[in-house]
């Protein structure tokens, strides 16, 4: 029993200090590689699977290394707007002070007083440490005259995320239809649902 209070004391204290040694700031041109890395990082570890046991049916859970790939040249032109036009769009990073790492990173924008959640990912060596919350909380607290904040996600074998989400108090709108998906979704219903909080 004094062993495992004890292992379960010293694995709090190194979280608390791990978590510490997060800081959430706004991205910079020099960040640019690291993104692409965790990008790519994240996309192969977690939407891979995905794609191939929930969306074996549709063209990119047959092919998922092509499609994601697809997806990666997309979101290399993306950072680089976001980075080069911060008046428009904004990344934030969990950015690990101690291994000069991105822990985790968040894109957003805002329409009139709708603020957008283009992408929040989580690298899984830093996940269970609330750096998810801290950066959807940066994106949310970023500008000031925000009523409603959206976003969407995958609909199936994404159930963490969905739990998450409705922890930080989105209701679930619905299924996004087709049309409305971006990229190598475009034209595909029922893959994504959509997600709205109120903040006023």
């Amino acid at each position: 029993m004094k062993t495992i209070l004890s292992f379960l004391v010293l694995l709090i204290t190194h979280l608390i200090t791990y978590s510490e040694n997060i800081i959430i700031r706004p991205a910079i041109k020099d960040d640019f590689e690291k993104l692409m890395i965790v990008d790519k990082k994240i996309s192969y570890e977690y939407f891979k699977p995905i794609f191939l046991k929930y969306y074996s049916e549709l063209p990119f859970g047959k092919d998922p290394d092509q499609y994601l790939e697809l997806d990666l040249k997309q979101d290399e032109i993306y950072f680089n707007n976001y980075i080069q036009d911060p008046n428009k769009n904004m990344i934030n990073l969990a950015w690990d002070k101690n291994n000069k790492n991105i822990a985790g990173m968040t894109f957003f924008h805002k329409e009139d007083n709708i603020l957008h959640i283009d992408l929040l990912l989580v690298d899984k060596d830093y996940r269970n440490m609330k750096i998810g919350r801290k950066l959807l909380n940066s994106a949310i607290n970023f500008y000031k005259d925000i009523k409603t904040c959206l976003l969407y996600t995958l609909r199936f074998g994404n159930e963490s995320t969905h739990k998450f989400y409705k922890a930080m108090g989105f209701k679930c709108t619905g299924i996004r239809p087709g049309k409305e998906s971006k990229f190598i979704f475009q034209g595909y219903p029922e893959v994504f649902l959509d997600y709205k909080l109120e903040l006023s």
